[in-house]
């Protein structure tokens, strides 16, 4: 596996883009960062909206190459987004965590900076839930705290069991964020609008005032209703997702040529 470039970084490693010679296709490749800590068990959950890596060689974790950024930087470029956009967004997140509860997971840090996106352009986007490796499993104290101030379910304390109420409460936080252009400070900043009840429920500051499962949030949305196609693209200015990879060089490709073998 030939490392090209990187393309982001965090708090334990470093992704890079990589070539994977026996997949012959670019990959991304977390690497851990020198001297720090052992790399955590990752959930392995297959769903279309799930980031999911295999083990690589040196402690390395390979996961599919995502090509658009984050919605963290669609947010800070388009600004608040439009409440359809929202909603399809929102769809596929809780899509996805119902699937990560369901293998017995907690994400334990959803926030738009963990939300990949493919790069879609003007199109229906497609969301990644990633950054996996903070994950811990469903009732068992976790051997680290995480979460990011702002978006921690306030029953939410460090050595707590983590549960499906804690991922809630910050998919509440992301989807009023994503509608707003800010972070919010309590539940009176949810945007007025179709999605108001649900959102409202989701930052509900008590557990038992939330929807109890990320499946029964994903029926109260498909009752408000989830947009087909691309209805945002009638108004100005539709979000945007670029591919946001710089093109290989000459060299880059032509080293990844050599181990195509």
């Amino acid at each position: 596996m030939q490392l090209i470039d990187p393309i982001g970084d965090g708090g334990t490693g470093t992704v890079w883009r990589a070539w994977h010679a026996e997949r012959r296709r670019y990959v991304a490749v977390k690497v851990p960062r020198p001297g720090g800590p052992p790399q955590a068990r990752e959930p392995r959950v297959r769903h279309p909206h799930v980031l999911t890596g295999e083990p690589g060689p040196g402690g390395t974790s390979v996961l599919p190459l995502v090509r658009g950024g984050t919605a963290d930087e669609l947010l800070a470029e388009h600004g608040a987004l439009p409440a359809s956009y929202v909603a399809v967004l929102l769809g596929q997140l809780l899509g996805a965590l119902a699937a990560l509860h369901a293998a017995g997971w907690v994400h334990r840090d959803v926030k738009p900076a963990n939300l990949l996106l493919a790069a879609t352009g003007a199109g229906r986007p497609h969301l990644h839930l990633a950054d996996l490796g903070c994950a811990a499993l469903l009732g068992r104290p976790p051997p680290t705290s995480a979460g990011t101030p702002g978006y921690v379910a306030p029953e939410s304390a460090p050595g707590a069991p983590p549960a499906p109420a804690h991922d809630l409460f910050a998919t509440g936080v992301t989807a009023v964020e994503l509608l707003s252009g800010r972070v919010p400070r309590d539940r009176r900043s949810v945007p007025r609008g179709p999605l108001r009840p649900l959102l409202w429920a989701l930052t509900d500051p008590a557990p038992r005032g939330r929807p109890p499962t990320a499946d029964e949030a994903l029926s109260r949305l498909r009752e408000i209703g989830v947009p087909e196609g691309t209805p945002w693209q009638s108004g100005p200015g539709p979000p945007f997702v670029p591919d946001r990879l710089r093109p290989l060089t000459l060299r880059e490709r032509w080293r990844a040529r050599r181990m195509r073998g």
